[in-house]
């Protein structure tokens, strides 16, 4: 699972890494205006920028030098960016449409398994070209397959009453009090402000499109339908921007270089649809989100700890979200002993990627779910990996990441030994999770079958691993923790620090919620280049992307050379 483990850290580090504030004046072309001249001079400073390229990350597929060779980066695609812009702090996919549980493939840039790249603001309303509103970040989510296509579509935003169409725990489509001639999306209401500034934003960013909708006004700065403009600002209202949409829009201005104004400056809303609109807005006047004086609201739904500040020779502070309650704050070591032996290495499970090892080959049908894993059977026939010829001199162990597929009822999955059943599991959700069986030594074939003869009854594989070795990882506490704490900050020093060694802190809250793990490096250290000595290794972002940097030469996540501007 090393592999699997090295990608959701680095997603997660990123995500933070990336974050790029307010540029200094960025808003002065706005100072002073109101009304529609407001909305237009907000309209030319955030229509600027970069967009990525809608979909997986693209590379070159033929070779004409000098320009390019196979395998080049083309294009980063929108799936380069989600694992940055849509993560929660323990590496799961940040779904606001779902509560399922997933994870990105761990080569970034590939599409997940059963989501969908989802549109806020539908794009059918402006006739879906792929323009910079198609590819525009601020409006573009993970969505699960199912909500995306059945509960979202382009339905307008409006709160469901009681005739329901679809409802999944998360977000509901159906027909709205006084509106039954068409039907609406409400998303859950920890996400509806989300939502609203998104759907300003596009209209202001883009506000030179014919809209082709019958919920909109094209004889009107204000754009919405009065009863749709009124949702909205409900929702806006109700629902104040949050750290996790402060730092979702940090992310993206470090890729696209613009910015959302209406979470950067929530009031800036009222000056134009809202109480305020007819008076002119001085920003000096109105409270920025990454100002001291904004007090967020805290996602009760990402419990997740910052990277360590004033870090010392001995010493760091640490800080999390606060949740009002007493926390439990561990520092640690990592202490790793023994050795594995990886024979299988999958981190993405495709049919060519499984062929292409020296065990693997397909038994039945396997179909593509996201680019990087598979759904184990058509119609029905199922279908299962096969490992063979491994003739195993001593126990191993065999990890899979799986889930059911999205429009199935159930999953069952069987591990066999050769001939011999080693494991039935039948309790896999639509949450993807990972399950380990013990292979015995002496074995030749393994063979990891999803059972049922069904599409309703059918499972999903996204990793695949078969490890010998008995390399173990323990958390060895420092001197003095953990320790119970009962605000979200906390000052550490550590007692006779151990050279070259990397420390790390976890919180858990009082009703169990973990964050993420943060690595610290005490001190300030250099590379120091020595003859005959390979040269170090560093990142660097750039762009919002991290490169690996080896003496003069620069790598993508993905290992592919890349010339980086001086």
């Amino acid at each position: 699972m090393k592999y699997f483990g090295l990608s959701l850290a680095v997603c997660v580090s990123c995500a933070i890494a990336f974050a790029e504030p307010i540029p200094h004046n960025y808003y002065a072309g706005a100072q002073g205006k109101k009304d529609a001249e407001l909305k237009t001079a907000l309209h030319k400073i955030v229509k600027g920028g970069v967009r990525y390229e809608y979909g997986t990350t693209q590379y070159h597929s033929s070779s004409n030098p000098p320009e390019w060779e196979v395998g080049d980066l083309k294009a980063f695609g929108t799936w380069q960016a989600f694992p940055l812009t849509d993560i929660h702090a323990n590496g799961t996919v940040w779904d606001m449409y779902s509560n399922v549980v997933r994870y990105y493939p761990a080569l970034l840039g590939e599409s997940g398994c059963a989501l969908n790249i989802e549109h806020c603001f539908p794009k059918s309303w402006w006739g879906g070209a792929n323009n910079d509103a198609y590819k525009d970040l601020y409006h573009l989510n993970p969505s699960d397959a199912e909500a995306n296509q059945l509960g979202k579509n382009a339905y307008p935003l409006g709160v469901v009453d009681s005739i329901v169409q679809y409802e999944n725990g998360s977000c509901k489509r159906g027909y709205m009090r006084g509106h039954r001639d068409f039907q609406v999306f409400e998303p859950s209401d920890s996400y509806k402000g989300d939502f609203a500034r998104a759907w300003f934003y596009i209209v202001t960013a883009y506000e030179d499109f014919a809209w082709q909708s019958e919920y909109m006004d094209n004889t009107s700065y204000l754009e919405f339908k009065s009863w749709l403009m009124n949702v909205l600002l409900k929702w806006h209202r109700n629902d104040p921007v949050s750290r996790k949409e402060i730092n979702r829009a940090d992310v993206i201005s470090s890729i696209q270089h613009n910015r959302n104004p209406f979470i950067d400056y929530p009031d800036l809303v009222e000056y134009i649809w809202g109480n305020k609109k007819g008076n002119v807005v001085d920003f000096s006047q109105l409270i920025s989100t990454d100002s001291p004086a904004y007090q967020p609201k805290e996602d009760k739904t990402d419990f997740f700890a910052l990277p360590a500040s004033n870090v010392t020779n001995t010493s760091f502070d640490t800080q999390w979200s606060d949740y009002n309650t007493t926390y439990i704050i561990d520092v640690y070591t990592h202490q790793i002993t023994g050795q594995n032996d990886t024979i299988v290495n999958l981190p993405g499970v495709t049919q060519r990627l499984v062929e292409s090892t020296p065990y693997g080959h397909i038994r039945g049908k396997v179909q593509s779910n996201g680019s990087q894993s598979i759904t184990m059977g058509s119609g029905t026939t199922d279908g299962a990996v096969v490992l063979s010829g491994l003739r195993l001199s001593k126990d191993a162990q065999l990890v899979f990441r799986a889930s059911q597929y999205n429009t199935a009822e159930s999953a069952k999955m069987e591990v066999y030994g050769d001939t011999k059943l080693l494991r039935s599991i039948s309790s896999i959700t639509r949450n993807e999770k990972v399950y380990r069986t013990r292979i015995p030594a002496g074995t030749d074939s393994v063979i990891i079958a999803s059972v049922g003869g069904s599409t309703k009854k059918r499972a999903c594989m996204q990793e695949l691993y078969l490890i010998q070795g008995d390399r173990e990882d323990a958390s060895i506490s420092i001197e003095g923790y953990p320790q119970e704490i009962d605000v979200n900050s906390a000052h550490v020093e550590i007692i006779n620090p151990l050279p070259q060694t990397t420390y790390y802190y976890r919180v858990t809250t009082q009703k169990g919620s973990k964050s993420n793990e943060v690595a610290v490096v005490l001190g300030e250290y250099e590379a120091i280049e020595c003859p005959n000595v390979v040269s170090p290794v560093y990142k660097r972002v750039i762009d919002g992307q991290l490169y690996i940097v080896r003496g003069d030469k620069a790598y993508t996540l993905q290992g592919i050379a890349v010339n980086l501007p001086k």
